[in-house]
């Protein structure tokens, strides 16, 4: 009589949750494999690393121009106006960033966001209400009304962020829109306007080892000291003559207020 085995059902083994994990704990690596899918991040040409953001975020204000310009091929910040007004609107995206502690992933799609809005208006010249309606379909797609909760992907802009850009954004290219929109839109060809500028060579003056005491010049030169005691004595005739103009001022009588031509002419008029 053969038996059978019983075969014991054994429940599935439960998979080990996942530890939530803080921004400060992410690595460069983990940035970039984190990040939403069709993030703004990481762009290739514009913040393409966790370094590069870092970077930007930690540097001074010349040499994060500097950076910026090579970033950007911006080639002629001082002449060209265009140049100048892009170079102006990136720097002061990063400085956004850094002033409201954004971490790399979302200081690499803020400027991302900002450089495809601005392209909007060069390449395309997309009109301000085309160009809003842009901008917030991009909110929607890249924003989560939540806090990051240390699991899932990282979304680009989170619930504190989301405020952060859109305040820089409203209160720099959409309100200046005009503006933006004729410096970024038109062609800029530079003038050189040549010019003749004549100009004498300033003589060297002699080396101060040279120089004599006062006193000695005085000694030894008599036109110098018949000078210098001239220019003494005028200044104090003109300070004498100070006071007395003063003191004359001071002494005279307050002049009436009716002159005496006029009081001559007023006469009391006879009742009839």
């Amino acid at each position: 009589m053969s038996s059978k085995k019983g075969k014991r059902k054994t429940g599935s083994a439960k998979e080990p949750s996942k530890l939530a994990k803080k921004y400060e704990d992410l690595s460069d690596k983990e940035w970039v494999e984190l990040a939403a899918k069709g993030t703004l991040a990481w762009r290739k040409d514009l913040i393409s690393s966790p370094k590069m953001a870092r970077a930007l975020l930690t540097t001074d204000a010349a040499a994060l121009q500097t950076q910026l310009e090579g970033m950007m091929k911006l080639t002629d910040t001082h002449c060209n106006i265009l140049d100048a007004a892009l170079l102006d609107i990136y720097t002061h995206v990063i400085w956004k960033a850094r002033e409201a502690q954004l971490n790399v992933l979302q200081t690499s799609a803020f400027f991302s966001l900002v450089v495809e809005l601005i392209n909007n208006i060069r390449e395309k010249q997309m009109p301000l209400s085309e160009n809003m309606e842009y901008f917030k379909q991009a909110m929607r797609t890249h924003s989560v009304m939540a806090p990051w909760d240390g699991v899932s992907s990282i979304p680009d802009f989170d619930l504190r962020t989301i405020s952060i850009v859109t305040e820089h954004i409203k209160t720099t290219i959409f309100q200046h829109y005009a503006l933006y929109f004729h410096v970024l839109s038109q062609p800029f060809e530079p003038e050189t306007v040549p010019f003749q500028l004549s100009y004498r060579t300033p003589i060297v003056p002699p080396p101060l080892s040279e120089a004599v005491p006062l006193p000695e010049m005085k000694a030894n030169n008599p036109a110098f000291a018949h000078a210098a005691s001239a220019t003494q004595h005028n200044g104090a005739d003109d300070s004498a003559s100070h006071h007395h103009d003063d003191a004359s001022e001071r002494a005279s009588p307050t002049p009436s207020r009716t002159s005496p031509h006029l009081a001559a002419s007023i006469q009391p008029i006879a009742e009839e």
